[in-house]
């Protein structure tokens, strides 16, 4: 069904009429496009309660408009049910189903904070422009930029080969990287600042000690392209290197000290 840009004007400006012209907040975006900013009354500050005391987020319900976003992440998305909300005096509020996050069996997974649209909960750590970094600090630091939030939930899951597919997208042998990996996407693990770092290169070696091996079923070489490369240095990086551009079907040729051997 179409929806005219009068319906939504009309839609937004409900919304936005009792909630505060922030800058960068998504609702402000559409509203500018759709043409709604300047007709807004005044926004009168009601000083509602901003909660700052739990580890990662911080919550401020003067911005929230009870769009119930991270309800749903929480409970469809995740199905953690750590978030819940009320009707109170015809306003909808949003809150953790027990006193505390911890309480409510909140894993902090920052999902919410994903699909917030006005920053009512925001992490604590995000600052302009490094979003990426200070949301999944662990993958940012992963010097092969693993996905390691995605592996990790497969792992718990008991899915070891696809957690080990998504190292593979990256680094070839995750079972080696899982002995000799200095780890440092640990020293950043945000689950320090709740109780502990995650032991994530543990879990890799896990993952890689209990796959199947399956995968080398469905591995697939591209024809011959005849192109010839040097690789030079048989660490990580070079060895990545030389499966990935062999799988390209390149004639790959990799150098460990004085010795040259071909992949």
């Amino acid at each position: 069904m179409m929806i005219s840009q009068r319906h939504a004007k009309d839609s937004l400006f409900k919304i936005l009429a009792g909630h505060p012209q922030i800058e960068n907040c998504e609702l402000q975006k559409v509203s500018g496009f759709v043409g709604v900013k300047d007709d807004l009354p005044k926004y009168v500050f009601r000083d509602l309660p901003k909660m700052e005391e739990d580890p990662l987020y911080k919550r401020d319900y003067n911005l929230c408009i009870g769009c119930l976003r991270c309800v749903r992440a929480c409970n469809d998305m995740r199905e953690i049910g750590a978030l819940g909300f009320v009707r109170k005096d015809g306003e909808i509020v949003v809150g953790t189903k027990a006193s505390t996050l911890d309480d409510s069996g909140c894993r902090f997974c920052t999902a919410c904070v994903e699909v917030c649209p006005t920053g009512a909960i925001l992490d604590k750590d995000l600052k302009p422009g490094d979003k990426a970094e200070a949301l999944v600090p662990c993958k940012f630091t992963c010097p092969a930029g693993i996905d390691i939030p995605e592996y990790l939930r497969y792992a718990a899951a008991g899915q070891y080969d696809t957690a080990l597919a998504v190292i593979r997208e990256k680094v070839p042998f995750p079972n080696s990287l899982g002995h000799i990996c200095f780890h440092p996407c640990e020293s950043v693990c945000k689950r320090e600042k709740v109780n502990e770092p995650i032991g994530i290169c543990n879990i890799k070696r896990f993952a890689g000690a209990n796959g199947d091996g399956k995968w080398l079923a469905n591995l697939k070489k591209q024809p011959a392209t005849g192109k010839k490369v040097a690789v030079i240095g048989a660490g990580p990086g070079g060895l990545a290197s030389a499966y990935f551009l062999a799988l390209k079907g390149h004639n790959v040729t990799y150098s460990i000290k004085t010795r040259m051997r071909e992949a």
